[in-house]
């Protein structure tokens, strides 16, 4: 039986996110679908509104089959890692051979062309030249990169940022797995439109209602309603600045995403500021773009430096099992080697996994923030 894919956050699971699984039920019935999701915090450099479990749980109650944790030095990387580490894992599944996502153009053979044209530009040496010129000036490295590449067609707008992950998957997928099939489902949500407009807003625009205390109930499926729950930012602000006023110049330069000296701003406006967010303000700027500065916090408060990373990335993936469906539990058979943990004692026959180890430190980090012990069990669901 085929193993469609999936690579997602479900930050909240909302409709959009409902609407995918049903596309794919709709395209291949008989297909089983295994989601990749991140843990307890994402690619944003910031925790998960709610625990991981729950929002495993709430996927298999509207249509995943399986939901297994996408490793944390993945899950909070840029979008060329998350790519890589979620097709990884999903290679863990036997049957794997297409992967399903949402995108603005909702148009895969667009998306496929602009897979490629982005990936010429490595060996484009007028494009290189080009490149170390820019860098210098101060531009951001995907700004530059997808200007080059709007020059050269019109075929997938790449500011639009689930049309940007997609052309990603792709580019990962012709290195890891280049026989992967690919369906995508046009986004019917504004992704840069942070109100409660329309009638699916996105993650992002939930996120912040939540953050304002607004009702978001009529936007999400009633099995994600009773699992929002609050997450203590102010105790995670402070932590964050905290470990990064208390690095070293060295240390600093190297976490993940350190580059060009910025390890001196972030020593700088780190001492001047009183909170995370006056530091934020201070440090950012067009070169230096919130998401990415974020990132390289959160690296800082996890210890993950550019040594652990290289190392993670090469360390084979063991699936930390979220949640099953009660009715497809078979599908655990179809993992490679038996590599998977359903539950915390599970993962002492690892022994020292680095990905295990990361995943714990999260876990920790996530419990202390929320203020609830997190049951590290998989959880086996009735479907709705």
């Amino acid at each position: 039986m085929e193993i469609v894919g999936v690579i997602a956050e479900f930050n909240p699971f909302h409709k959009g996110h409902k609407r995918l699984l049903d596309e794919i039920k709709k395209a291949y019935p008989t297909c089983t679908i295994a989601v990749v999701m991140s843990g307890c915090f994402t690619m944003r450099g910031e925790p998960a509104i709610c625990d991981k479990y729950l929002r495993a749980e709430t996927a298999v109650k509207n249509g995943a089959d399986i939901v297994v944790e996408l490793p944390p030095c993945y899950a909070t990387a840029p979008a060329q890692y998350f790519a890589e580490g979620g097709i990884k894992t999903l290679m863990k599944f036997s049957d794997f051979n297409r992967l399903a996502f949402g995108s603005e153009d909702g148009d895969i053979q667009k998306i496929i062309k602009g897979a490629e044209l982005l990936k010429s530009l490595d060996d484009d040496r007028i494009f290189k030249e080009y490149l170390k010129k820019a860098l210098k000036s101060g531009k951001p490295f995907m700004e530059i990169k997808t200007k080059a590449y709007d020059k050269k067609t019109n075929s997938c707008d790449l500011k639009k940022p689930n049309n940007l992950l997609a052309v990603n998957y792709i580019i990962e997928s012709k290195k890891l797995k280049p026989d992967l099939e690919f369906f995508t489902v046009k986004r019917e949500d504004n992704f840069n439109d942070d109100s409660l407009s329309f009638e699916n807003p996105s993650a992002k625009a939930l996120r912040k209602a939540l953050c304002e205390g607004k009702d978001i109930e009529r936007f999400i499926p009633l099995s994600t309603q009773k699992f929002i729950s609050g997450i203590k930012n102010e105790i995670f602000d402070a932590m964050v600045l905290s470990s990064l006023k208390n690095k070293t110049l060295t240390e600093l330069s190297n976490l993940v995403g350190i580059s060009e000296g910025l390890e001196n701003r972030i020593k700088k406006y780190a001492a001047e500021s009183a909170s995370y967010r006056e530091f934020l303000e201070k440090i950012k700027t067009k070169r230096y773009t919130l998401n990415r500065l974020k990132r390289i916090a959160l690296s800082s408060l996890l210890d993950i430096d550019k040594s652990l990373f290289s190392e993670c990335v090469a360390t084979e993936p063991v699936l930390n099992v979220l949640a099953v469906a009660e009715d497809n539990k078979d599908i655990l058979g179809r993992i490679e080697n038996n590599s998977f943990t359903v539950k915390n004692c599970d993962r002492m026959r690892f022994g020292d996994n680095l990905h295990l180890k990361l995943i714990e430190k999260e876990e920790n980090l996530y419990e202390a923030l929320s203020g609830q012990k997190i049951e590290k069990t998989a959880r086996f669901v009735k479907r709705i």
